[in-house]
């Protein structure tokens, strides 16, 4: 039992070993490099807060600009015809 306990235990050991060596590092991107999918996604949130604020043209430059970065990027389109 000690035996299957101590195979069990190496073997989870060295599992673990080689699955922190194979992950990628977690590193910040540099403020220059931010990618123009995140930087859409923060335009469209925006134009939400400020379409939930009754801010209705600054909402439409915010999605023009979401929509500018990304244009796969769901529910822009909607957004923009529900703004105007």
């Amino acid at each position: 039992m000690v035996a299957v306990v101590l195979i069990v235990a190496c073997a989870g050991w060295i599992i673990w070993r080689c699955w922190g060596r194979g992950r990628l590092p977690t590193a910040p991107v540099p403020s220059g490099r931010i990618p123009r999918e995140t930087l859409a996604l923060e335009a469209f949130m925006h134009g939400n807060s400020c379409l939930r604020e009754g801010q209705c043209a600054e909402a439409r430059v915010a999605f023009h600009q979401a929509r500018e970065l990304d244009p796969k990027l769901p529910y822009v389109a909607a957004r923009l015809d529900e703004v105007e």
